[in-house]
C-alpha cells in the first residue's frame, strides 16, 4: 500500500472518529438538559358547606308515675331521652329545615307520628309546624326550648304512655330583613313502639308567625350653616 492511500485512510478514519465524539457530545447535552414536563397546576379544593346545626331540645324536665311501687323518676330516664330524640328530630325538621321553608314539611318528618293519627297531623301542619308559611325565610335562630315529659309506668315498671309538655320560640329574618317572631306551643301524647317512640296525640298544638315591618322613619337632612331656611 503506497504511502498516499494510508494517509488518506487514516485522514477519513479521524473524521469518523470525530464525527462519533461530537453525536455522543450532542446526545449527552441533549439528556442532561432534558427539560421536565410542567407539573399540572391544580386549584385549591373549595371549601365544602358548613353543615347546618341540628337542633336539639335541652335535655327534658322528667316525672315518672309507676302504678304501683315508686322508683318511676329512676326508671324515666332512659325513656325520656329517647322521646327528647324523636320530638327533637321532628322539631328540627318542621321549623328549622331551610328547605322546608319553601317546599314545606318533608314526608319522612311525619314518621314522628302513629300512623292512626299521621295525616291528621299532616292536615294540621299549620298548627304543629312552621312549614312553608314563610317562603322568604332566610334565617331563624331558636330563642328559647323546652321539653318537660312525664312517664306511667305500668305494674312491671316498663313505660306504658306518656305526655310531653312542649315550648318553642324563635325570631327569624325574611329575605327583605324584615324581622318576625314563631311561637309554637304543643302537649303531646307518646307510646313506646320497638325502635322508640311515636305520637298518637296533640290535644294542644299552636303555631304564630308575628312580623316587624321594616323601619320606616324618615330620615333628616341638616340644614347646611350660614343658609337661610
Amino acid at each position: 500500500m503506497t504511502r498516499g492511500l494510508r494517509l488518506a485512510r487514516l485522514g477519513i478514519a479521524l473524521v469518523v472518529v470525530a464525527i462519533v465524539a461530537t453525536s455522543i457530545v450532542v446526545v449527552l447535552t441533549r439528556t442532561g438538559t432534558k427539560k421536565t414536563a410542567p407539573a399540572a397546576m391544580t386549584g385549591s379544593p373549595l371549601p365544602s358547606p358548613t353543615p347546618r346545626p341540628v337542633f336539639t331540645f335541652p335535655a327534658p324536665g322528667i316525672e315518672g308515675f309507676t302504678v304501683v311501687g315508686v322508683g318511676g323518676l329512676s326508671l324515666s330516664r332512659e325513656p325520656a331521652a329517647l322521646i327528647q330524640s324523636a320530638v327533637s328530630q321532628f322539631y328540627d325538621q318542621a321549623f328549622l329545615d331551610p328547605a322546608t321553608w319553601a317546599n314545606g314539611v318533608p314526608e319522612d318528618a311525619w314518621s314522628a307520628f302513629d300512623a292512626s293519627v299521621r295525616d291528621q297531623a299532616i292536615a294540621d301542619t299549620a298548627s304543629l309546624a312552621l312549614g312553608d308559611t314563610v317562603p322568604s325565610l332566610e334565617s331563624v335562630e331558636v330563642t328559647e326550648a323546652t321539653l318537660s315529659v312525664h312517664l306511667l309506668l305500668n305494674t312491671k315498671k316498663k313505660p306504658e304512655a306518656a305526655f310531653a309538655d312542649i315550648v318553642f320560640n324563635a325570631t327569624g329574618t325574611l329575605t327583605d330583613g324584615e324581622a318576625i317572631t314563631i311561637t309554637n306551643r304543643a302537649k303531646f301524647l307518646l307510646r313506646p313502639v320497638s325502635n322508640g317512640w311515636l305520637i298518637f296525640g296533640y290535644p294542644k298544638a299552636t303555631t304564630r308567625v308575628t312580623s316587624t315591618p321594616v323601619s320606616t322613619t324618615p330620615t333628616l337632612s341638616a340644614t347646611p350653616t350660614g343658609a337661610t331656611p
